[in-house]
């Protein structure tokens, strides 16, 4: 009898030992597969940031800030924190020298900005990667430049023609396919051939022939319409973009 219950004792041990050794080795398991997923989950996990954002006065059809915050938000992070000054804002002007912003509207991000390498290479895609901000650049005009202190982008034209010729080209259609490329036009003026300001326009940037167009320096801001206008026209000393050549009569 002795030895019976000495091989059951032996017997229960050895199950016990087994079932400890399962244990430890679930619990290791278990703990192995909770710290990848915590790792999983701390890599996707939304980076936090906070937005500053900084208007100015009068601009009311400035760059829509707005747009671009948005589409950060889309990507895989999480805005904490929110806060907006116009550029008469004491703690604008401080933002603006701490990040020598130059260009309004403005976005300051803050936070976990250099969460990871790809993060990084996806801001420099639309702004300017600072040791603890990243600042937003992409800026379409009209925008408000500081240094000049007015806004950059809103276009003059100025139309000449001969009110004789019903035949010549139609300015509103030039305007209207100005507009179509993303060009900001504040204001247009017509002058007929002969009056004394279509004269004096004539003789300043040496026109040949009406009908002609004459636009403000501020299409200098729309890279892409500016540099391909040496096709229509040229460019002045004093900034002004005059066409050398209108379809039509």
């Amino acid at each position: 009898m002795k030895s019976k219950y000495s091989f059951q004792n032996v017997l229960i041990a050895l199950v016990l030992v087994v079932v400890l050794a399962n244990t430890i080795v679930m619990a290791q398991l278990t703990r192995s597969v909770s710290e990848k997923l915590d790792e999983a989950a701390e890599i996707n996990r939304p980076a936090l940031l906070s937005a500053v954002i900084i208007t100015a006065d009068d601009c009311d059809d400035c760059f829509d800030i707005d747009e671009a915050l948005e589409a950060v938000k889309k990507a895989n992070v999480k805005i904490e924190d929110e806060l907006r000054f116009n550029l008469s804002d004491k703690k604008a002007q401080q933002i603006i020298t701490q990040y020598d912003i130059k260009k309004l509207p403005a976005i300051v991000f803050t936070g976990e900005i250099k969460r990871d390498p790809q993060m990084e290479k996806s801001w420099e895609k639309i702004g300017v990667v600072k040791e603890d901000a990243v600042l937003f650049t992409q800026l379409q005009p009209p925008y408000f430049d500081i240094a000049k202190n007015r806004v950059i982008g809103w276009v003059t034209v100025t139309y000449l023609d001969d009110e004789e010729c019903s035949d010549c080209t139609d300015y509103s259609v030039f305007v209207d396919q100005l507009k179509e490329t993303g060009v900001v036009v504040s204001s247009v003026d017509h002058y007929f051939f002969g009056s004394e300001k279509a004269q004096n326009l004539i003789q300043k940037y040496d026109i040949t022939r009406v009908p002609a167009f004459l636009l403000s320096s501020d299409l200098a801001a729309y890279e892409s319409v500016s540099k391909a206008w040496s096709k229509v026209g040229k460019l002045s000393d004093d900034g002004t973009y005059v066409s050398s050549w209108v379809s039509g009569p």
